[in-house]
This record gives structure tokens, sequence and C-alpha cells, in this order.
């Protein structure tokens, strides 16, 4: 959870293609969603482009990945959480709830991170 140096440096590009597969542009090869958990798990930056269009589309990846987990089981958003968030949507106050989640998260990687040093 918490941020590492990797997460500072230049972001490896992901091209994502109308058949699906998802191509990184650093190593020339097709990767998974398992394999971008992955690099998310060891803190490597990337953002996905649509091939055709160039348009960042990171975001619905990342939530594919997401919910790929909720679907294994790893149920860490509840039903009424998801609920919230789809309303947030239509009230138009998705910046706003953007920025608060984002901060939220940073404190929760800090709070973990003290108590794990704590434990050591």
């Amino acid at each position: 959870m918490v941020e590492d140096s990797a997460e500072t440096a230049d972001p490896i590009v992901i091209k994502k293609y109308a058949n699906r597969r998802l191509y990184n542009t650093v190593n020339a090869s097709f990767v998974t969603l398992d394999d971008l958990h992955k690099m998310v798990k060891d803190g490597r930056s990337f953002i996905v482009h649509d091939a055709k269009s160039a348009r960042d589309i990171t975001s619905s990846v990342l939530t594919q990945i997401i919910a790929e987990q909720e679907s294994k089981g790893h149920n860490v958003l509840p039903d009424k959480y998801l609920r919230q968030m789809i309303k947030a949507y239509s009230d138009g106050v998705g910046p706003q709830l953007a920025t608060f989640l984002e901060q939220s998260m940073a404190v929760f990687a800090t709070h973990q991170k003290n108590v794990m040093q704590q434990m050591q």
C-alpha cells in the first residue's frame, strides 16, 4: 500500500487494443490484468492508452483489476459504499470524491506503514 520510489518514475506505457489485449511498450510484450495487478503491488507506475484513440484509460483498467479481485472473493468494497459511489457520479461530485479518496488512502498508507514499523 505504501507508495514506492518506483511510483514516481516515468510510467510504463501500456496500449489496449480493440481485441482487449494489453501491450507493454517497454518490454514489447503482451500482458494480462494479473500482470498489471502485480505491477501495482510492486509499486511500478503505468498508464494505459487506447491503441486506436490514444485516450488515457488507466482508471478503467484499474477498475477492471479491482472488479476481478472482488469477483475472486477479496471483498474490500462494501455494497453500500459502491452504491454511494455510483450515486456520486449521478450527483456530479466525482472530482471532490476522487480528491477525498486519494487523501484518505494516503493517510491509510501512512498509518499502515507506522503500524508495521511499530510491530517490528
